[in-house]
């Protein structure tokens, strides 16, 4: 019997999608080194932005809308998390952390 598996199907699925995640996170992170020294930067950020980078936030959807892009441009937060309800192919993945990149710069 020739089953087709979808890349969301297999025992491995959990671990896959846990990595990706894991790149994701690291990706998004991980921001170009700037010549200005860290304290520089922290101390060029208001007080709303420097709690905002102590948030953790997700969103719904497997695009950037509107009030997400709003939020994020606004508040910065320090970390988004992409759910399995964000991902539909690897495709998708790459446009959209790059959509969230290109917000914070």
């Amino acid at each position: 019997m020739n089953k087709r598996h979808s890349w969301k199907s297999g025992k491995n699925f959990t671990r896959r999608l846990s990595k990706l995640l894991l790149v994701c996170l690291v990706l998004l992170i991980i921001r170009p080194i700037q010549a200005e020294s860290f304290d520089a930067r922290i101390d060029a950020m208001t007080l709303e932005q420097k709690v905002a980078q102590m948030f953790v936030v997700s969103f719904f959807g497997s695009t950037v809308n509107i009030p997400t892009r709003d939020f994020i441009r606004t508040w910065q937060p320090g970390i988004i998390v992409l759910l399995p309800s964000n991902l539909e192919n690897p495709s998708q993945i790459t446009r959209l952390t790059n959509d969230i990149q290109q917000i914070f710069y």
